[in-house]
């Protein structure tokens, strides 16, 4: 079967920007001549596909940016409320101040991650398929570690409110052994 440069071009943006399984990553995926060639020919409809997906990306980004700034805006004004009451729970003064250091992570990730992006959507494909290609599966792994970060805040949020129950479950008994 012979590849046509329009589903190599396809082929390209999937395979290297799709999560693939560990032991893959370990394992450079390596072009043929014939494949480079084809990229070559085609990368201007692989840059266009980037230039959308770019596009995306930054619309999830910018939402995913306003939602964590919320968060953390109500979670410190909790936090604020605790100590001007007097409450102690340090636990989740640290989940906070945890959770605030890993969202400037996400942002400065995300940004490398763009970077990446827009050097291989403004890059001469042309010229180096090779280098054309290896620029995107940079891009890929940045990728990937943006989404690592936003599972690692979305573990902090769940452990946060498990927290905030614990803590609400203590208020609760207790007022339940006060009643008795």
């Amino acid at each position: 079967m012979r590849i046509t440069t329009t589903r190599l071009a396809v082929f390209a943006v999937i395979a290297v920007l799709a999560v693939q399984p560990a032991y893959l990553l370990a394992q450079p995926l390596v072009l043929t001549s014939e494949q480079l060639d084809a990229l070559g020919t085609s990368c201007s409809t692989v840059q266009i596909s980037l230039q959308k997906l770019q596009r995306s990306d930054a619309v999830s980004r910018i939402n995913h940016g306003r939602d964590y700034d919320q968060l953390l805006k109500q979670v410190g004004a909790f936090n604020g409320r605790l100590a001007y009451n007097k409450i102690n729970l340090p636990q989740l003064s640290q989940i906070a101040s945890d959770m605030q250091a890993t969202v400037e992570q996400f942002r400065t990730i995300y940004n490398s991650y763009d970077a990446l992006l827009d050097s291989a959507i403004n890059r001469r494909c042309q010229d180096d398929p090779a280098d054309f290609y290896n620029q995107i599966v940079k891009a890929r792994d940045q990728r990937d570690t943006v989404y690592a970060t936003i599972g690692v805040l979305d573990a902090m949020i769940v452990k946060y409110r498990d927290e905030v129950q614990k803590y609400r479950t203590t208020l609760t008994d207790t007022a339940k052994g006060a009643t008795q």
